[in-house]
């Protein structure tokens, strides 16, 4: 609750910019968006599908995205 709404927009933005340049996402559905006003958070939907669908590919995606998404939030 202590973010601007310029901070939020921001890295929302950059969530989306993270998620368009990935090669091993399908770019057919992919979403990110503020939400919903958590009890003690501010809420951000992400959606989106690996393009492989080998299990072991979409984990190591999925975590290179998250540590992505925090150097995006620590920025």
């Amino acid at each position: 609750y202590d973010a601007r709404p310029e901070q939020l927009e921001g890295l929302v933005s950059d969530i989306r910019t993270i998620l368009a340049e990935r090669k091993d996402i399908s770019q057919d559905f992919v979403e990110a968006n503020f939400t919903t006003y958590g009890a003690y958070s501010l809420d951000i939907q992400i959606i989106y599908f690996t393009a492989d669908p080998d299990f072991r590919k979409h984990l190591k995606t999925r975590e290179e995205i998250n540590y992505a998404i925090m150097r995006a939030v620590q920025a």
